[in-house]
């Protein structure tokens, strides 16, 4: 009979299975008793490795709860099997978390139970049985569970929340699985336990503080008891079940699992680091954020150190975390924001295992707000900005005495400090106060020259720039005077008068005035140089020139003669220059001719010219000459003769020296005489004789 009942049941799956694909991809189990009025039914589609029990307790939060699976889906008889795509109706129930996100820092995700898309996790929300939590890299959260045990979730880290369950009667078992990263316990009921699971161990946790890690890719867990009861670590096998006998951990002791291996000896926890003492107030600029100094004394055991920056004294939330190796001994935490914070340092050996916390020590910031002088936010601080304290605190700079505004007026590093209405005093803040540039735009070295008896403008170039309405107080040196003229985008433009009593390098002094007091903007050493008057050279300024002569006479001296032809001469000449360009020339020759005569005669030419230059090079002059010409002559076998002529010529002149290089041509005729022809070459030295 049986047989033939299995028989039966066999015939109709195939059945089954076509009806449910005419239906579509999803197949609804078979039609369930009618619900309560009262209660809402939603559709759960099966998944693969669905069961009842498991279903039952992630949405229905309890394992028996798949008698109310069964009350509302016709699955038919025991045993059965739940296929994928099936889709059960399941009554909504209000489900009492398992625990609840109190916060969160940084990047934290969740993922409900059998999904696979992560989404972005809220302060206070609530978590369920199964559902993961995800802390991002440098991002914290805290999870409460509902007897109020505490899980800090550290950067990179996975845990499986599943909640309270019974256990042996006597506590109720809260059970996490930590699948990746490190996190912090504290359990404040001592009628609960905490069960961590990973994938090489379990612990089991008493009331306390303990440090867990789980790593997957070397598979391997720590445990590190800081404080409280003892700890049970066991060997997991590959399932996750508990195995082997356990290793208790006492406070101060820590141990070390491997995939596959029992957990090691426990073995006492290396020291904390002391951390040096600071300032408990500190202060920063709030436009560029808070940075937080600290530093230890090194620790003989340590492999790293594990700093953190929480906001409660029991490292409940932590803001900034973050390891460093060995051979650092100190820190900095950026982005914190205004309030009090409480500083910790732990040492992590090579093991793996984490001290306790060193002492927590109390830090408050306080945050000091810019404000620039000409109104416009500045990454800098610039001279003649304010820095403003919090309510019921002074600050002091420099020499400056306390007070909620202080005014920065001296450009370079300063030094600021501020100070309770408690006395507490902050720890020093060092700032560099960036000055005005003013100077004159010439080029390095050069002096913006004053004239005495006359004003001078200058414009000095200002970085960054003055707004036009700064006001402007100049100081110079003695013997000068300055006034400012405008001020605009193109730089400061003043006027400066020199006297007689300035001195050759003179300093202006500019100040600018604010409703705080007056401060000195910059001083500009303009290496100013007073220079008396000198009377300038004409363009043309007359000029006397003397030399020598010489030259040759290139055609007949008479039409008759022994010795008719070429007769060389010796000369002096003097010239007047009118202007630049034309001179008056006076010459006078002196010829000896017949030298093969039994007595050879001389004769002599002296000549009035007007000559003209043009330059034609740097220092060369092409040259014209005309004028009359006085002809005188000795010889014996001619009756002695005077006679007027006019010359004219052309030639070249070079400067060399103190002179000039010049070479002529002449030619020139007299009253009913035939025309002469000479070259000559001379050179005239410049002779100052009108001054």
């Amino acid at each position: 009979m049986t047989a033939m009942k299995h028989q039966i049941r066999s015939l109709w799956v195939p059945v089954l299975l076509l009806h449910a694909a005419l239906l579509g991809s999803h197949a609804y189990a078979q039609p369930a008793p009618k619900a309560d009025s009262d209660v809402t039914l939603y559709d759960y589609v099966v998944k693969a490795g669905d069961s009842c029990a498991g279903i039952a307790n992630r949405e229905l939060g309890s394992r028996k709860g798949y008698r109310t699976i069964h009350k509302y889906n016709d699955l038919g008889p025991l045993p059965h099997h739940l296929k994928p795509g099936t889709i059960l109706r399941l009554p909504r129930v209000n489900r009492t978390p398992d625990a609840i996100l109190e916060s969160r820092i940084g990047n934290v995700e969740y993922r409900k139970a059998a999904e696979t898309i992560w989404g972005k996790a809220a302060k206070g929300m609530d978590i369920f049985r199964s559902w993961r939590v995800w802390s991002h890299k440098k991002s914290t959260a805290v999870l409460v569970f509902r007897d109020q045990s505490v899980l800090s979730l550290r950067d990179d880290t996975v845990v499986v929340i599943y909640g309270p369950s019974a256990s042996d009667g006597k506590r109720k078992l809260v059970r996490a699985e930590l699948e990746t990263g490190s996190l912090r316990s504290r359990l404040a009921a001592l009628e609960s336990k905490l069960l961590v699971e990973t994938e090489s161990s379990s612990m089991e946790l008493e009331s306390g503080s303990t440090v867990i890690t789980a790593s997957r890719q070397t598979k391997r867990s720590t445990v590190s008891n800081h404080e409280g009861g003892s700890v049970a670590v066991r060997q997991a096998n590959k399932r996750g079940k508990r195995r082997g006998f356990a290793v208790r951990v006492a406070a101060g002791k820590g141990t070390w699992v491997e995939a596959g291996k029992a957990p090691a000896t426990p073995v006492d926890l290396p020291p904390a680091p002391e951390l040096r003492k600071t300032a408990e107030l500190h202060v920063a600029l709030a436009s560029t954020g808070v940075v937080l100094k600290g530093s230890w004394k090194p620790v003989a055991q340590a492999e790293r150190y594990r700093v953190e920056v929480a906001t409660d004294p029991n490292v409940r939330i932590v803001v900034a975390a973050f390891e460093v190796t060995k051979d650092v001994t100190s820190f900095e935490a950026q982005g914190l924001k205004p309030g009090r914070y409480y500083v910790s340092v732990a040492t992590i050996d090579d093991k793996g295992l984490e001290s306790a916390p060193s002492p927590r020590q109390p830090i408050e910031i306080a945050l000091l707000d810019h404000k620039p002088l000409d109104g416009e936010q500045e990454a800098q601080l610039a001279q003649g900005s304010q820095l403003l304290a919090p309510d019921g605190m002074t600050c002091t700079g420099s020499d400056a005495p306390p007070t909620p505004t202080l005014a920065l007026f001296k450009a370079g590093p300063v030094t600021v400090t501020c100070t309770r209405k408690d006395g507490t005093q902050s720890a020093p803040l060092s700032l560099e106060i960036r000055g005005s540039v003013i100077a004159w735009p010439g080029e390095q070295g050069e002096a913006a020259i004053l004239t005495e008896g006359q004003d001078s403008e200058l414009l000095l170039h200002s970085s960054p720039p003055l707004p036009p309405a700064a006001q402007l107080r100049l100081e110079a040196d003695p013997g000068v005077r300055a006034e400012v003229v405008s001020i605009g985008p193109e730089g400061i433009r003043l006027v400066a008068h020199a006297t007689s009593a300035s001195s050759k390098n003179s300093a202006i002094r500019i100040f600018r005035s604010t409703d705080l007091g007056e401060f000195l903007l910059s001083t500009v050493t303009l290496n100013i140089q007073a220079v008396v008057p000198q009377p300038s050279k004409p363009e043309s300024q007359p000029r006397v020139a003397i030399g020598v002569v010489a030259g040759e006479y290139l055609s007949n001296l008479e039409d008759e003669g022994p010795e008719p032809g070429n007769a060389p001469f010796l000369g002096a000449r003097a010239s007047f220059e009118v202007s630049g360009r034309f001179e008056v020339e006076a010459e006078v020759n002196i010829a000896r001719r017949g030298a093969a005569a039994a007595e050879p005669y001389l004769f002599a030419s002296n000549q009035l010219l007007f000559a003209w230059r043009q330059p034609i090079g740097a220092s060369f002059f092409l040259r014209g000459r005309v004028g009359p010409t006085l002809w005188h002559n000795n010889d014996p076998e001619i009756a002695e003769t005077t006679a007027i002529g006019m010359a004219a010529g052309v030639g070249m002149e070079r400067t060399i020296g103190p002179g000039a290089l010049r070479l002529d041509a002449d030619s020139f005729a007299f009253a009913g005489a035939n025309g002469r022809i000479r070259a000559s070459i001379s050179y005239q030295w410049d002779v100052d004789l009108l001054n």
